[in-house]
């Protein structure tokens, strides 16, 4: 007998929920999974946990006995019933919004099992923010990118300037309802120090040249005088993509972009 997947069942029956695949909508219903992602976070009564696409509150319940939690969903109908059950939990802060269009208040750790059709963005997202670490459960063609480099991407390449991600374990279908088209995994987000490429590639609608004359002079206490002559000293080495804006390169370009800033920066 599986209690979360007919307690799922029933709110989803409940609130007349529809095309939820389709919606991204594939809630956690294996209570072992659950407690892993909870202690993989390794969390504490200081922390303030981000749960991204909160659903039923599966994760925030687990993550308020230990801490603080800001949860964030979209769908209305899924607010209001976080809304019924947390609002008396002085440790819960409910936000009904798009996470993707929305300035995202202080928070430490994320345990979160984001909707696949936007995850990209929502990593993206978090990516410019501050934090020590996470849990998510991430697709699997996403998560074999981010963690053993399988099909690199220009966004799996990008991510992991601002973070680490390692595997935890695997993640059948069967453990979500409905399940999802794909298999999925578990993995942990490390945020990883700010640092002159971070700042580059934060500049996505810049031209490369310019993108680095302001992160160096930014990072470094530099006027853009001193920056622009210390870029010229070494630009010969990425003048085809110089003129270029961050969001234009491809991953190659991107990758000797990166390497350039760390060989002379």
């Amino acid at each position: 007998m599986n209690v979360l997947l007919d307690t799922t069942i029933k709110l989803v029956r409940d609130f007349e929920l529809e095309n939820l695949d389709k919606e991204g909508q594939n809630f956690l219903i294996d209570e072992n999974l659950l407690n892993k992602e909870i202690e993989s976070a390794d969390l504490n009564k200081k922390d303030v946990v981000l749960d991204i696409g909160a659903g039923f509150g599966y994760i925030t319940e687990r993550a308020a006995k230990l801490c603080s939690v800001v949860a964030i969903e979209k769908d209305f109908r899924l607010y209001s019933y976080l809304v019924s059950t947390f609002e008396l939990n002085k440790n819960v802060v409910l936000i009904n919004n798009d996470i993707t269009d929305m300035i995202l208040p202080r928070f430490t750790k994320i345990v979160s099992n984001p909707p696949y059709n936007i995850v990209d963005r929502i990593l993206l997202k978090i990516s410019r923010y501050e934090f020590v670490n996470g849990v998510m459960i991430l697709p699997n063609t996403l998560a074999n990118s981010l963690t053993e480099g399988v099909n690199e991407t220009v966004l799996s390449f990008s991510l992991k300037q601002f973070m680490d991600f390692k595997v935890i374990c695997e993640v059948e279908k069967d453990k979500f309802y409905p399940p999802p088209r794909i298999t999925s995994k578990m993995v942990w987000v490390g945020r990883r120090r700010t640092d002159i490429v971070q700042k580059v590639l934060d500049r996505s609608d810049s031209l490369v040249k310019n993108a680095i004359l302001e992160a160096d002079s930014e990072m470094n206490s530099k006027t853009k005088r001193n920056s622009k002559d210390y870029l010229l000293e070494r630009i010969s080495d990425i003048e085809g993509i110089s003129r270029k804006t961050i969001k234009q390169l491809n991953l190659k370009e991107l990758s000797t972009l990166v390497k350039f800033i760390r060989d002379n920066y």
